[in-house]
């Protein structure tokens, strides 16, 4: 852009619609409340650009520039931001729904209270990232990485986790009702008071996890691993399905019409 060759630095509610802006450089600009709706910001620097409040739905953002850039309550629903370096950026409340941020880098992100419903995030690097409170239903997360990860009263709700690294994560009270965990890495995750009603953790690995209240109403822990986790007062009921042997009461497991009485 001209104006930005000539030192112009804010934008703010520019109207850029489908405007062609590939390979340009913004870094460090305000772009806050402009309209960039399917413009094509292809491999574009956006470096510490302020893009609060934008409206970025159905852009394309491949390659784009994107660490420590404030993308605060910005709109990006349906965006293609594959590949895309996002670290440390400011996402809070904002809209990712059916966004494309495949193998993108989001770590030590903030995503507090953001929308990222039937987004995929396969192969996404979000570990340390915060993520409390965010909307995830549908959210494709497989083989992602999510170590470290706040994901405290998030909405998983239906999410593919499949063989999806979640070590030490913090899943404290969040709805993970019909996820599906197989094969995920769960070691020493926090998943205290967590609802997993209706769950697969098919051969899971949960050693050392902590699931003491979780609901485990009707989940799949079929091959599961789940040497020292904590179980206490976690609740399952005749739907929740164990491996052969295994004594649910010795660990302090609560059945559902045991809680009921």
């Amino acid at each position: 852009m001209e104006s930005y060759a000539r030192g112009e630095r804010d934008f703010a509610r520019a109207e850029l619609m489908k405007a062609d802006l590939r390979d340009a450089n913004l870094s460090d600009s305000s772009l806050v409340g402009a309209d960039l709706a399917q413009a094509n910001l292809s491999n574009a620097n956006l470096v510490g650009t302020d893009l609060g409040r934008a409206n970025l739905a159905e852009t394309n953002l491949v390659g784009a520039q994107l660490a420590g850039a404030i993308l605060v309550g910005a709109d990006l629903v349906g965006a293609n931001l594959e590949t895309n370096d996002l670290e440390q950026a400011q996402l809070m409340r904002a809209d990712f729904s059916r966004a494309n941020l495949t193998k993108a880098s989001l770590i030590g992100a903030f995503l507090w209270g953001t929308t990222l419903s039937e987004a995929d995030l396969s192969g996404a690097n979000l570990s340390g990232a915060d993520m409390r409170g965010a909307t995830l239903g549908r959210v494709i997360l497989s083989e992602a990485e999510l170590v470290g990860t706040d994901l405290r009263r998030s909405n998983l709700r239906g999410a593919i986790l499949i063989k999806t690294h979640l070590e030490q994560a913090y899943l404290e009270k969040a709805d993970l009702r019909g996820a599906i965990f197989v094969k995920a890495f769960l070691e020493a995750a926090d998943l205290q008071g967590a609802d997993l009603e209706r769950a697969n953790l098919r051969a899971a690995n949960l050693s050392g996890a902590n699931l003491s209240g979780a609901n485990l109403s009707g989940a799949n822990l079929g091959g599961a691993i789940l040497e020292d986790a904590t179980l206490s007062e976690a609740r399952y009921d005749e739907k929740t399905r164990f491996d052969d042997g295994f004594t649910p009461e010795g660990l302090g497991m609560l059945k559902a019409e045991e809680e009921a009485s």
